[in-house]
């Protein structure tokens, strides 16, 4: 098993990213907010932190609104 660099390997993770299908990042987004909310950490929380997501990043938006 060849051991990359963390920039190699987060370039390649960005070009998987941004080749992706986007019915699949839109199904994959969606999964990850499912995930957060269903948390129990979330359920209880009294106030939580969101970052506005940008380019291919899982998106946030949909969930601050």
């Amino acid at each position: 098993m060849e051991i990359k660099s963390k920039e190699t390997l987060r370039k390649a993770i960005l070009a998987l990213r941004k080749d992706q299908d986007k019915e699949d990042k839109f199904k994959s987004d969606k999964k990850v907010i499912s995930t957060l909310t269903d948390l129990e950490i979330y359920i209880k929380a009294k106030t939580i932190f969101v970052y506005v997501s940008v380019n291919e990043e899982v998106n946030t938006r949909s969930f601050i609104e």
